[in-house]
């Protein structure tokens, strides 16, 4: 009876263990780096977050993320203003 508890013990461990190797190989890791952004006339926020998300980035949530950063309480900018823009690398 030990013996079999010891096996699958061994078993379950080594199943974990490839599991954790595998997912960290196989998430490609993210550089963030942050762009200065001027607005111009005719800006949107819409229109800058459709210019620097990754194409797999949920606009609406990076919307979020840049006012976040920002600390914008709304969608209100002004031609020249700057902002700082998160953008996301992939290695």
């Amino acid at each position: 009876m030990r013996k079999l508890v010891f096996i699958i013990l061994f078993i379950v461990t080594f199943v974990l263990m490839c599991t954790f190797a595998s997912g960290n190989t196989a998430h490609n890791k993210t550089n963030v780096y942050y762009q200065v952004h001027y607005i111009q006339s005719g800006d949107t926020l819409w229109d800058i977050a459709n210019k620097y998300s990754h194409p797999d980035t949920d606009i609406n949530t990076y919307l979020k993320e840049i006012k976040s950063f920002n600390k914008m309480k709304n969608d209100n900018i002004k031609s020249g203003q700057s902002i700082l823009i998160p953008v996301y690398k992939n290695n």
